[in-house]
């Protein structure tokens, strides 16, 4: 089964890394629709459209085009980063064990750990952006082995403000908006906001007896807000963290601390290659650099 899996994913990598020409001959009319929505029916009247689509793992999907392209035409998320998140989750996330998801965004993680997991095992996905929670919700649809949580997780059970991008930008949704401020895109796609309230992990694993075996962070900026309020538990445990790091160039202060503190805690930093294993690193900027990357989902492991 889980060379089925990675068969079916690496055949929508080839996909998602192939050219514009070969995504149109592999769905001619959903590419024509994807790319007239995004070009011109979104930009003249600044809207988004819910559409349905059918992952490569083999979940059904509600997205909002103009954002998760590469989900509605490939089936995957298509960042190499991401790809490669996946290939590890379908190597080392088992049945009956427990996923983490903080910033689900619209739940692909969250889907393919629900079926890796399976229905002993346990999702809890976490989407602090009201209207991305709404498409979040759709995906949950009742699946048992799968809960969602509209909460921010931070530093401390407080309420907090979440900025939200128009869809197309929903990715970029954050608690700290300064660093996108210097952003092309971002004078055109202004966020509103929103309060919401925010939990930390520390309280939400203790209060309801959850003991993760693999943590996904992908929180735009509040990397060490989600580190600190799970400080005390992470001192004592050991769950799997994967989190997304970002070059100095693209500011990554809030990373770096993080980083900091999960060494601190008795962690090791690890790369995940392109079959999906863990190779450790001994220097992130010498393997930022290396790499020429500007952003890498990084493996953090006791």
């Amino acid at each position: 089964m889980e060379q089925e899996r990675l068969i079916q994913l690496f055949q929508a990598e080839s996909l998602a890394k192939g050219s514009r020409l070969k995504r149109l001959l592999h769905a001619p009319l959903k590419y024509i629709h994807a790319m007239v929505l995004r070009e011109l029916i979104c930009r003249i009247r600044n809207t988004d459209q819910l559409s349905y689509c059918r992952t490569c793992f083999g979940f059904d999907m509600y997205i909002r085009l103009p954002a998760a392209m590469d989900i509605y035409l490939a089936g995957a998320k298509s960042h190499d980063s991401e790809l490669r998140l996946a290939k590890y989750m379908i190597h080392h996330l088992h049945a009956d064990q427990i996923f983490v998801d903080v910033g689900a965004h619209f739940g692909y993680f969250t889907l393919l750990a629900n079926l890796l997991v399976g229905q002993q095992g346990m999702v809890h996905a976490f989407e602090a952006a009201p209207d991305t929670f709404v498409v979040l919700r759709q995906n949950h649809n009742n699946k048992h082995s799968i809960q969602i949580h509209n909460h921010a997780v931070s530093d401390n059970n407080a309420e907090v403000e979440i900025y939200q991008f128009p869809t197309q930008y929903s990715e970029y949704n954050t608690l700290d908006v300064a660093q996108f401020e210097t952003a092309s895109w971002f004078v055109k796609n202004q966020p509103k906001v929103t309060k919401i309230k925010a939990v930390t992990l520390t309280d939400f694993f203790n209060q309801r007896g959850v003991h993760p075996h693999l943590i996904k962070i992908d929180v735009e900026g509040s990397e060490a807000r989600v580190i600190q309020g799970a400080a005390a538990y992470l001192r004592d445990h050991a769950p799997a963290i994967v989190m997304e790091y970002l070059s100095a160039e693209r500011g990554n202060e809030a990373h770096r601390a993080a980083h900091d503190m999960l060494l601190a805690f008795g962690y090791d930093v690890y790369r995940i290659d392109h079959q999906g294993y863990p190779s450790k690193i001994n220097d992130i900027s010498d393997y930022f650099k290396s790499y020429s990357l500007a952003s890498d989902n990084l493996l953090y492991q006791k």
